[in-house]
C-alpha cells in the first residue's frame, strides 16, 4: 500500500478567533496587573507611616519588647534587601494577578473549557442565591428561637441545628473552594506588600526561623530611621548642642528646679504616669522599694479606715442629711492642713540636713518627700470619692 500525507487545511477564521480571544485575555490580565501595581504602590507609603506611628504610640512594642532585642536589633544588614524586594515583589505580584485574571478570561472564552467554567460559575451563582435565602430565613429563626447565648425554644432550636449541620455537610465543599480561591488571590495581592504581615502574629515563626520575614525586615528599616530621626532624638540632640554652645549657662540646677515646679504644678498627670509605669524610680534598691511600698500601703489603709469611720459618725451640731458629708469634708481638710504643716516643718529640717549631707542626700530626701506627698494625695482623692 501507499501512504499519502493528508494535510488538513488551515482555518483562518479559527485562527483569527483564537488570536482575538488571546488578545482579550491579555488585555484583561494587563488591566488587572496595572491596577494591582498602582494600588500596592499607593498603599505602601501610608502603611509605613502607620507602622512608624504605631511604634511611637506604643501600639507595636519596641523598647520593652523581646522582639526588639532578638529580632529587630539582629542582622540589620537585611534592610539592604528592602529596595529589591519592593521592586521584584511588586513585579511578581502584578504578574501573578494578571495571569490569574487573563487565564480565567481565556478559559471562559475557549470552547474546550467553556462548558466546565460556566458550570462552576453557575454553581457558585446558585450557592449565592441559596445563601441569600438562608440569611433571610435565619434572621427570622434567630429572633424567634434565640436570645443572645440562650435558646427560647430548646426543642425546635435543636431540630434546626441538626438540619443546618446536615445542610453544611453537603454544601461546605463549595465554601472550601471559595476559601481556597480567596487565599490564592490574597497571597497574589500581598506578594508585593513587604511592609504588611500576611500571617497573624506568631504564625509561621519557629524559634529563630521565620517563614515570612519581610515585614520584620521592613520594620527594621523603620526603626533604623527612627533611631536617628525620632522627635525625641532630635530634641535630645538639640539639648546637647545647646549645652555645648552655652556650657554652664544652659540646663543648670536652677533651670531643673523650675522645670520640676512646672511639671508638678501644671502637669501632675505626668508624675502619676511615671508612678504607674515605673514604680521603682523612687527607690535605689529592691529592699528600699519594698519597704517604701509597704509603708505607703499601710498609710493608705489607715486613711481608708479613718474615712469609713468618719462617714458613719453623726455630727453633734448638724443633724441634717448632709451632716456626715460636711463632717467628712472638714476632717479631710483638717488632715490635709496638718499634713501640709508637717510637710513644711519636715522640709525645713530636711533642707538644713541636706546642706550638710550634700547633693546626693538632698536628692534622696526630695524623692522620699515626693513619695509621701503622692501617697497622701492619693488617699485624700479616695476619701473625696467615697
Amino acid at each position: 500500500g501507499w501512504t499519502q500525507d493528508s494535510e488538513q487545511p488551515v482555518d483562518e477564521e479559527s485562527m483569527d478567533d483564537t488570536t482575538a480571544k488571546t488578545q482579550i485575555a491579555v488585555g484583561i490580565g494587563t488591566a488587572f496587573a496595572f491596577l494591582v501595581a498602582v494600588g500596592s504602590t499607593y498603599l505602601y507609603l501610608p502603611s509605613v507611616v502607620a507602622t512608624t506611628m504605631k511604634f511611637r504610640r506604643g501600639v507595636l512594642p519596641s523598647l520593652r519588647s523581646e522582639d526588639l532585642l532578638h529580632r529587630y536589633r539582629f542582622a540589620l544588614d537585611q534592610t539592604t534587601l528592602v529596595l529589591g524586594g519592593m521592586f521584584w515583589g511588586l513585579m511578581i505580584s502584578s504578574l501573578v494577578v494578571g495571569i490569574l485574571a487573563g487565564g480565567f478570561a481565556y478559559l471562559l472564552m475557549w470552547e474546550t473549557t467553556q462548558r466546565f467554567i460556566l458550570g462552576v460559575v453557575g454553581n457558585l451563582f446558585g450557592l449565592c442565591v441559596i445563601l441569600v435565602v438562608k440569611i433571610f430565613v435565619m434572621q427570622v429563626i434567630r429572633f424567634t428561637h434565640y436570645a443572645a447565648f440562650y435558646r427560647k425554644k430548646p426543642l425546635s432550636a435543636n431540630v434546626i441545628s441538626i438540619c443546618l449541620e446536615c445542610y453544611s455537610i453537603g454544601i461546605s465543599i463549595w465554601f472550601m473552594m471559595v476559601r481556597a480561591i480567596k487565599i490564592v488571590i490574597i497571597s497574589a495581592l500581598y506578594l508585593g506588600r513587604t511592609d504588611t504581615p500576611l500571617f497573624a502574629s506568631g504564625v509561621g515563626i519557629f524559634g529563630p526561623l521565620e517563614i515570612d520575614n519581610w515585614p520584620t525586615v521592613t520594620r527594621k528599616e523603620i526603626l533604623i530611621h527612627e533611631a536617628h530621626r525620632h522627635p525625641y532624638i532630635e530634641t535630645l540632640g538639640y539639648l546637647y548642642m545647646m549645652q555645648l554652645r552655652y556650657r554652664d549657662g544652659f540646663a543648670n540646677r536652677a533651670n531643673s528646679a523650675w522645670r520640676l515646679v512646672f511639671v508638678l504644678a501644671l502637669m501632675p498627670w505626668l508624675h502619676k504616669y511615671r508612678d504607674i509605669t515605673r514604680p521603682e524610680h523612687f527607690g535605689t534598691s529592691k529592699k528600699n522599694r519594698s519597704e517604701g511600698f509597704a509603708s505607703l500601703e499601710m498609710q493608705m489603709q489607715e486613711d481608708v479606715v479613718m474615712d469609713l469611720i468618719s462617714i458613719g459618725e453623726p455630727s453633734p451640731t448638724n443633724t441634717g442629711p448632709g451632716s456626715n458629708r460636711l463632717m467628712r469634708q472638714s476632717m479631710v481638710s483638717a488632715r490635709w492642713q496638718t499634713s501640709m504643716d508637717t510637710t513644711r516643718s519636715s522640709s525645713i529640717v530636711q533642707s538644713n540636713n541636706a546642706e550638710v549631707l550634700g547633693d546626693k542626700a538632698r536628692i534622696a530626701n526630695l524623692k522620699r518627700e515626693i513619695a509621701r506627698l503622692q501617697s497622701e494625695l492619693t488617699s485624700l482623692e479616695e476619701a473625696n470619692e467615697h
